[in-house]
């Protein structure tokens, strides 16, 4: 995600060290999820966060507010996630779209993202 690399990678090497310990240990029966959330409410995270100057980025854009998704609805959502044993999880929902179209079209996908983040930086 452009304005967001350092966390992007943190993200994709969890992915990738998810599905590798799912692969060792899945015959074990040790279920591993994992879980694609989208911005979540209540967390402090935006104001934590620095920017590429090294400066916080301060509160959360009203887009980022409006689509966010609460920590109880995350939560409750994660388990219903765990009881089904699920290896992959979006939350919401509607963020599985966004990867089926980043596998079959990847330059649609990556045109879609930037435009919502330029969209955010005004």
């Amino acid at each position: 995600m452009p304005l967001h690399t350092g966390y992007s990678a943190s993200k994709h090497a969890l992915q990738g060290f998810c599905d590798a310990l799912r692969m060792e240990v899945g015959e074990s029966g040790v279920g591993v999820m994992t879980v694609l959330l989208h911005w979540l409410k209540g967390t402090e995270l935006r104001q934590r966060a620095l920017g590429k100057d090294g400066k916080a980025l301060g509160a959360a854009s009203r887009e980022h507010r409006a689509e966010a998704v609460s920590l109880e609805e995350a939560a409750q959502t994660i388990v219903r996630g765990m009881q089904k044993r699920q290896q992959r999880l979006y939350v919401p929902r509607r963020l599985r779209l966004l990867a089926v179209v980043h596998a079959l079209w990847p330059a649609l996908a990556e045109w879609v993202v930037k435009g919502k983040v330029a969209r955010e930086e005004r």
